[in-house]
């Protein structure tokens, strides 16, 4: 896994997908290995990225930070509160 420069984009060295930033490059990256560098403190659960880390820990503490403004309705997860609307 490397990067190859095309004007101000990265691109990935197995897909091809271009970012314009080398963090994004190296987060996408780890969708073609096993890298699991996020770790649950409470279940030990690993993860590729960090928000994925983040909306898991909800399921442990119950937070739902996401509400609908019409019902008040609240979720843990922004897709869900989407999908509701």
């Amino acid at each position: 896994f490397y990067l190859e420069g095309l004007n101000h984009y990265r691109n990935c060295s197995i897909c091809n997908k271009a970012f314009t930033s080398k963090r994004n490059l190296m987060e996408h990256g780890r969708i073609h290995t096993d890298e699991r560098p996020f770790s649950c403190s409470i279940c030990k659960t690993t993860f590729k990225r960090k928000y994925t880390l983040v909306e898991h820990t909800r399921s442990h503490t119950g937070q739902k930070p996401y509400q609908c403004s019409m019902c008040g309705q609240s979720f843990s997860h922004g897709i869900s509160l989407t999908r509701h609307m």
